[in-house]
């Protein structure tokens, strides 16, 4: 199947205005095939060169590159961590700064609400971006009021609502503020399909230390020679 008609089914609701070709022959067979499947986006197709593209080739390398990197920063000066496992994904939310004791003033615990819906529009936005699926667990900022972790919760329902691929999202946990999620995604990840594993720790991401059990071995070998 062709992987951009492909993108286009599993984009949704979101309609690009136009999707940019720098062939212009491409452009043409794209517009052709696309008028058998999705005859309304058919002409949307356009052949402008790459060096008429805004934003360029480069600012677009940068945006997968940033898609890749486990750390996604938030607008309140929080963040995201991404850790991918083989059997499930785990996602931290940091609040990057002192914001007070949650169990303390209002002040704080605004804070703190704010950060994890500010998270759970990005997570959405992530989840979809890098292409994760099977199951992902949540660890919000824990919340001390009842009423505001549900708020939370539902923020991440709502947020995925508009994914092309289903997702169900569970409770927050009574244990600190986990919340389990699935997605049931559509082919490989973007990690998968731009990426491979290091040869040298199997992409496991650690190294022996020396002195280890393998003398002359493994713990002479670093990821600087990939």
């Amino acid at each position: 199947d062709d992987p951009v008609l492909q993108m286009l089914r599993d984009s949704g609701e979101d309609e690009p205005d136009a999707i940019l070709v720098d062939g212009r022959r491409a452009a043409e067979e794209l517009r052709r095939r696309c008028a058998e499947t999705m005859p309304a986006l058919a002409d949307r197709f356009v052949f402008r060169p790459q060096r008429d593209w805004v934003p360029g080739p480069a600012e677009i390398e940068e945006e997968v590159e940033a898609a890749l990197e486990p750390s996604v920063p938030l607008p309140s000066g929080g963040s995201l961590l991404f850790e991918t496992g083989r059997t499930l994904t785990a996602i931290d939310v940091n609040s990057g700064r002192e914001v007070g004791d949650p169990y303390g003033g209002t002040g704080g615990e605004r804070a703190l609400l704010r950060t994890n819906l500010e998270a759970a529009a990005e997570i959405a936005r992530q989840v979809r971006l890098r292409n994760l699926g099977g199951i992902l667990v949540v660890d919000f900022i824990d919340l001390a009021s009842r009423g505001q972790r549900r708020r939370v919760v539902e923020a991440l329902r709502e947020a995925v609502s508009a994914d092309p691929a289903p997702c169900r999202v569970g409770a927050m946990s009574s244990l600190g503020a986990l919340v389990e999620m699935t997605r049931r995604r559509r082919g490989a990840s973007l990690e998968e399909q731009l990426t491979v594993a290091c040869p040298v720790c199997d992409g496991r991401g650690r190294i022996r230390r020396n002195g280890g059990a393998t003398e002359g071995g493994l713990k002479d070998r670093s990821h600087g020679e990939d």
